[in-house]
């Protein structure tokens, strides 16, 4: 895990030279848009940059992997809300909602 860790954070410090080498040409969309951020008057470091979007990428990955257990779990033990979904898809997102709510992947 630590290899794949250090090669993912490889990957994510090369995206971030190419996008700094491209100055104005540069993708506009998040990655960019927080190299040139400015917090307390200063860009974030390399090391932040990395940290921010490696938990991005992956803890979302993992968020949503949770989440879909959560809601297949919920689901076959509850056979009855499981029957409704079917023949009312306009209910998916209220219980995918609720059961979230009931279970959340994240605790805080």
């Amino acid at each position: 895990m630590v290899a794949v860790a250090v090669q993912f954070d490889g990957f994510i410090r090369t995206l971030l030279t190419t996008r700094r080498g491209a100055g104005t040409a540069a993708l506009d969309d998040l990655t960019t848009r927080l190299i040139r951020e400015q917090v307390g008057n200063r860009n974030l470091t390399v090391g932040e940059l990395v940290s921010l979007l490696r938990n991005w990428t992956v803890g979302e990955l993992s968020t949503i992997a949770v989440s879909v257990g959560i809601l297949a779990h919920y689901l076959t033990a509850h056979p009855e809300t499981r029957q409704l979904l079917p023949n009312d898809p306009t209910l998916v997102g209220a219980a995918n909602y609720e059961i979230l709510q009931i279970q959340a992947p994240l605790i805080a």
